[in-house]
C-alpha cells in the first residue's frame, strides 16, 4: 500500500474512534485497525477482493451514519432561533456537532470507497500476473 493509502486508512481509524463504532455490516471482530492490517497483508487476488468488499461495506456504513446525522441536523434545524440567522456561529452546539460528524462520515465513506477501488484494481492486477 502506498503512503497515501496508509494515511487514509489511519484517518478512517481515527474517525471511527472519534465517532464511536458505527453499525458495520461486518463481523464483530472486524475493526478498522484489523481491516487496515488485512489490507497490508493482502497478496493474492482473492485477498484483495475480500479487502475491497470490506472497505465497500465500511463505506456504506459511513454513508448510513452520515444519513443519521443529517436527520439529526434536520430535526435540530426545524425551529432555529432568530440569532442563528444573523450569527450562524450562535447555532446550538448539538447542531454544529451533528453537521461536522455528517461531513466527517461522508469523507470517511469517500476514502473507504477509494480504498475499495484500489484493492479491486490490485485484485485484477494479481489475476493478470498469474
Amino acid at each position: 500500500m502506498n503512503r497515501k493509502g496508509l494515511g487514509s486508512a489511519t484517518a478512517l481509524v481515527a474517525l471511527t474512534l472519534w465517532m464511536g463504532t458505527p453499525t458495520m455490516a461486518q463481523s464483530n471482530d472486524e475493526t478498522p485497525t484489523r481491516l487496515t492490517a488485512l489490507a497490508g497483508e493482502a497478496r493474492t487476488s482473492a485477498e484483495h477482493a475480500k479487502v475491497a468488499k470490506e472497505y465497500r461495506l465500511q463505506a456504506e456504513s459511513f454513508e448510513a451514519t452520515a444519513a443519521e446525522y443529517d436527520a439529526t441536523v434536520k430535526r435540530l434545524s426545524k425551529n432555529p432561533s432568530p440569532m442563528t440567522y444573523k450569527w450562524p456561529s450562535m447555532a446550538s452546539p448539538d447542531l454544529v456537532q451533528a453537521k461536522q460528524k455528517a461531513v466527517e462520515a461522508r469523507r470517511a465513506a469517500r476514502e473507504s470507497r477509494e480504498l475499495a477501488d484500489h484493492h479491486l484494481r490490485r485484485s485484477v492486477e494479481a489475476l493478470a500476473d498469474n
